[in-house]
């Protein structure tokens, strides 16, 4: 049916042509941003926070958004922690570019789970949408790894390890996400590069990207730094002062989060942190949580190089409403405790993480890390011991650490078992000589904090990535929980350091046998970091070495430092030295790692106390003790 209306004078006619501009109106001149608020929403069955996209909470986002709908940029990257949305306004663009300009795309993820998981997430979102998304997204049966359909355009579903999705198809917008752990490995080279030449067919194309930056070579880091870096800047509730946000304070203890040292600049303990955090203005305001989320929902970006085409902007968890200052602070206060600053720096500062200074020479570590024990005995504050094997072809590598609050570890002593005589002429048990770890004892100088005399590693790890089969026998013939097999795992992240997967696999498939035999992956790249953390920081000694550590103990020395970065990995800078000890030390502090989870639950001083006053009221309260294997802790056996 059609409707009629009667005009009666000019008036009717320029009203009635005012009405036809908005309705017929071309989509492109409609707001971007608004026309994402409209149509998108977010569904109960994927998403924490579902219901209509609404960016009046997160205003931040609407500037990326607009510049999505502006064909004179061509480059936007948004270097950002985690937990602020970057996922979420990954969908809500593709979303606007199906409204908008349904043009062939490309959505580029980490790895290939990582695309179907992300796929599935769209498509339940936009089932919850309005009628012009719901309509749009294809039955089941028709979704495929392909591609993200939406009737009319096309997104193409690709990831870091696959050159020929990367390759193969043009697209006018390209949607790079967390390109901080793509596998730059491999024949495939550069994805990101790969990526962006898909749109030199297009005129006015887009490429997005975002991610977490991770790793010294950050390469979030790198475009933030050639955009143009903007930051967004809010005003001072009380004094009106516009500012950046930042977390640490400045020179003048202003321009960030206070409240986390006492008077005296000691460090308070996580409650106390969370509890008594504020922000403080750069004109020494004090602002307290209640004006956060006033004050960040007023704030505009700002930027610092704004002549630059290439738009940057930064983000940190500041930004989640859900996460106070005092969170932030607990934070820091426990990434202090546990030696994960790095982490820190990334994860919730959304910022690259830069060690302070180039590994020094093996001669000042020797003396800089020089502590009050001896080789072979343990310091009274050392609560268990670990230790680990690096297994090469012709020789065993040997090391024990021993470990106390917030992850101070001593050296103990180390070692190496040869498999053949030096003559070549004789070939020795060198991985019979493994289990016998498991009893070596050492003296405590003193008494230990659980009130021992001598000590035993706790846990023994032994690497299998050489001699597999012999390492796996030998350690299942042994029949003792605390020795298992190890072996690096670079597709681990951060937040799980180690994985189980099984030992065996079928000689001709690969495929892994179901033998019950397993071994113990490890994130081996968080620990380097770690090592490398304690090693360059002339301020830390959380790492020590005996104090007669040479001259026998300079190959230690010299292997503890004897190590770069690569793009995927970290090798010997000298193949001569070697890096035996070192991957040793990878290997016993995972271990240290293992027992703290199953037993503090973390590495701050107070959980170790608390534990141990658990422990000796349960030995105090038992009458009747169950069997020693039930009863006894990973630290009491």
């Amino acid at each position: 049916m059609i409707a009629t209306t009667k005009i009666n004078s000019i008036d009717d006619c320029r009203g009635l042509g005012t009405i036809a501009a908005v309705v017929f109106q071309p989509l492109n001149t409609i707001d971007p941003v608004r026309l994402v608020e409209t149509n998108f929403a977010l569904s109960d069955q994927v998403e924490a926070d579902p219901g209509q996209i609404n960016l009046e909470n997160m205003p931040w986002w609407r500037e990326p958004l607009r510049l999505l709908a502006d064909p004179t940029c061509s480059d936007i990257t948004v270097e950002g922690s985690t937990q602020l949305g970057k996922t979420v306004t990954l969908m809500c663009m593709m979303a606007q570019v199906y409204l908008r300009d349904p043009s062939p795309s490309m959505v580029v993820v980490p790895t290939e789970p990582d695309a179907k998981f992300f796929r599935d997430r769209f498509y339940t979102n936009c089932e919850a949408s309005s009628d012009r998304l719901r309509d749009a997204v294809p039955p089941p049966r028709l979704r495929n790894m392909q591609a993200i359909e939406l009737r009319g355009m096309r997104a193409y579903l690709a990831w870091s390890g696959s050159s020929q999705r990367l390759r193969s198809k043009p697209a006018k917008y390209i949607f790079l996400t967390e390109i901080d752990v793509y596998d730059y490995s491999g024949e495939h080279g550069d994805p990101t590069r790969t990526a962006t030449r898909r749109t030199d067919q297009f005129y006015g194309s887009t490429i997005y990207r975002e991610s977490t930056p991770v790793g010294e070579n950050s390469r979030i880091h790198e475009y933030f730094e050639a955009g143009s870096k903007s930051r967004w800047h809010v005003k001072c509730p009380h004094c009106g002062k516009e500012q950046p946000l930042n977390f640490y304070l400045n020179a003048d203890r202003k321009g960030g989060i206070g409240g986390i040292y006492s008077e005296a600049g000691d460090l308070k303990t996580r409650d106390k942190a969370e509890a008594d955090a504020y922000y403080v203005c750069l004109a020494g305001c004090r602002i307290d949580n209640s004006f956060k989320r006033v004050m960040l929902l007023g704030g505009r970006w700002v930027e610092s190089e704004p002549s630059r085409a290439a738009k940057s902007f930064h983000l940190w968890q500041i930004f989640n409403h859900k996460k106070t200052f005092g969170h932030i602070a607990a934070e820091y206060v426990k990434a202090v405790e546990e030696g994960t600053i790095r982490e820190f720096t990334q994860d919730v500062l959304g910022k690259r993480y830069v060690a302070k200074n180039k590994l020094p020479m093996w001669s000042s570590i020797a003396n800089r890390l020089a502590f009050t024990h001896t080789r072979g005995t343990v310091p009274d504050d050392v609560w268990f011991l670990t230790a680990a094997c690096d297994v090469q072809e012709d020789r065993v590598y040997w090391l024990v650490a021993g470990w106390g609050p917030n992850r101070t570890c001593s050296i103990i002593d180390w070692g190496c078992w040869l498999r053949y005589s030096p003559m070549g002429d004789e070939e020795f048990e060198d991985l019979a000589q493994v289990p016998t770890l498991l009893d070596f004892e050492y003296k405590v100088n003193g008494l230990s904090p659980l009130g021992r005399a001598t000590m035993s590693p706790r846990l023994v790890g032994c690497d299998a990535n050489y001699r597999k089969n012999q390492v796996i026998d030998m350690i299942y013939a042994e029949d003792n929980p605390r020795l298992f097999a190890v072996r690096g795992d670079h597709t681990l992240k951060s937040d799980r350091r180690w994985r189980t997967s099984p030992a065996d696999r079928d000689p001709e498939t690969g495929k892994p046998l179901e033998t019950g035999r397993i071994i113990y992956g490890i994130f081996t790249h968080f620990y380097q970091e770690q090592i490398n953390d304690r090693l360059t920081d002339a301020n830390d000694a959380s790492l020590r070495l005996p104090s007669d550590v040479l001259p026998s103990g300079e190959p230690l020395c010299k292997q503890l430092v004897n190590v770069k970065r690569t793009e995927n990995s970290w090798k010997a800078i000298s193949p001569k030295v070697g890096e035996d000890w070192r991957d040793c030390l990878v290997y016993a502090s995972c271990e240290a790692d293992m027992i703290v989870v199953k037993t503090t639950g973390n590495w701050s001083e107070q959980a170790f106390e608390e534990w141990n006053k658990t422990r000796v009221a349960d030995a105090t309260r038992s009458t009747s003790p169950p069997p020693r294997k039930e009863a006894e802790s990973i630290l009491d056996r």
